[in-house]
């Protein structure tokens, strides 16, 4: 190449990280609120799936159930294939820390034992929860509610990391 002339740079954009621009809370809620129509996908610009899927009712249900565990998880994307943006830290800031993806899978599966609280070492609460109902299920949708904001801690007050 002779010395002045210009360098032909190509940049390859799969090697571009992509940024996070949708949110995993509002994914998440969609999905719980408005799931039927498919809200979540829609949100992160997947228009032909959101269709698709509204035309089979969420594959009877089945479809719904793999986007939710897939966001709890952080394995949804939006359409650019980028990881949603999640509220809680990373687990390299806090290697100690209890998982939020195990924490909402505890809290929607076996949430009526307590186990999330149990597994976040609250034990004394979880008693507790367990003995009223889930404080008659006030305290359940209060977990909720703290659980996909970001504002869950574990027994030692540190807050709850996702490994995605």
């Amino acid at each position: 190449m002779a010395s002045g002339s210009p360098m032909d740079v190509t940049i390859n954009p799969n090697l571009i990280p992509q940024a996070r621009t949708k949110d995993w809370t509002t994914s998440l809620l969609l999905l719980i609120f408005l799931g039927g129509f498919s809200a979540h996908r829609f949100y992160n610009g997947k228009v032909g799936t959101a269709i698709l899927q509204l035309l089979t009712f969420g594959g009877c249900g089945i479809w719904l159930l793999i986007d939710y565990i897939m966001i709890i998880l952080g394995t949804f994307t939006d359409k650019t294939g980028a990881p949603l943006r999640s509220p809680y830290p990373q687990l390299s800031q806090n290697p100690q820390g209890k998982s939020i993806s195990t924490t909402l899978l505890l809290f929607v599966f076996l949430g009526g034992f307590a186990a999330h609280r149990f597994y976040v070492g609250k034990i004394g609460t979880g008693i507790l929860y367990l003995i009223t109902f889930g404080g008659l299920g006030i305290w359940t949708v209060v977990d909720f509610f703290v659980l996909v904001t970001g504002g869950f801690k574990d027994a030692q007050r540190q807050t709850l990391v996702s490994t995605w």
